[in-house]
């Protein structure tokens, strides 16, 4: 049963990365479909990187091309999260965080187990996956309940972002 999970484990992981990337862009607002976006990146810039680099994801020293998607897809979270008004995507940003200190505890520590290594840079990316699908989720549900609302913290009503002075055009 273990050989059949792992043999289709990483057919399984695009078809459900395809499937948030979708159900982002028809239920989300600006936040869910970045989140997904930035999700597809990690695994659609792989291919490329593969036939660049060479094969990689052997964990007995630091992957360059998982490097190079970690410090992108970290960048974009981060950004997203700064940005975005919704808590998710700070868990989004500090769980690729994560998956970058792994490379960096692996250069700094030659012991570690390839194990471990693994582990802390390829586990992220499944929490992340839910949690991507639970922001969906709850915009949907803050939708139906509340209405529109905004997406982005630097979309503010302009009348209130010009001061007290400035009155509301009706």
């Amino acid at each position: 049963m273990l050989d059949l999970i792992l043999l289709y484990k990483a057919d399984a992981e695009f078809v459900a990365m395809l499937a948030v990337l979708a159900a982002a862009f028809v239920w989300g607002a600006g936040p869910e479909k970045a989140c997904a976006s930035a999700f597809a990146y990690m695994f659609l810039i792989d291919l490329p990187l593969r036939w660049i680099l060479g094969p990689g994801r052997h964990y007995s020293s630091i992957d360059d091309g998982t490097l190079f998607i970690d410090i992108t897809a970290a960048a974009m979270f981060v950004a997203i999260a700064l940005q975005a008004n919704r808590m998710y995507p700070l868990w989004l940003a500090a769980l690729q965080l994560i998956s970058l200190a792994s490379h960096l505890i692996r250069g700094i520590d030659r012991l570690m187990l390839p194990l471990a290594y693994s582990v802390m840079n390829i586990a992220p990316s499944y929490l992340e996956l839910i949690i991507i699908v639970g922001g969906i989720v709850c915009h949907v549900r803050r939708e139906k309940r509340y209405g529109p609302y905004r997406s982005w913290r630097n979309s503010l009503n302009r009348s209130r972002a010009a001061g007290p002075s400035a009155s509301p055009k009706n």
